[in-house]
């Protein structure tokens, strides 16, 4: 395998999307799940976060309520 190839960086590694519900940030989740990241799809919508996420191609992915905007809603979802 290449170094350059997408499957390399992110094969394995845990990604977190904010906003990936839907529009572009559902887009970057499928492409980061694609190339084996486990993603998890952080968005005020919590039930279609969890659906985005079930939707993803592999496993382990998950969803998290949050509003990025809330320090402390950014740190839970970090932790």
């Amino acid at each position: 395998m290449s170094y350059e190839q997408p499957e390399f960086w992110f094969k394995g590694k845990a990604a977190i999307v904010t906003g990936g519900a839907q529009g572009l940030g559902f887009a970057a989740a499928q492409k980061l799940a694609e190339h084996g990241a486990r993603v998890y799809i952080a968005d005020r919508d919590e039930a279609l976060a969890q659906q985005s996420a079930a939707s993803l191609p592999g496993e382990g992915h998950g969803a998290l309520f949050c509003d990025v905007t809330s320090d402390a809603d950014r740190q839970r979802v970090v932790d």
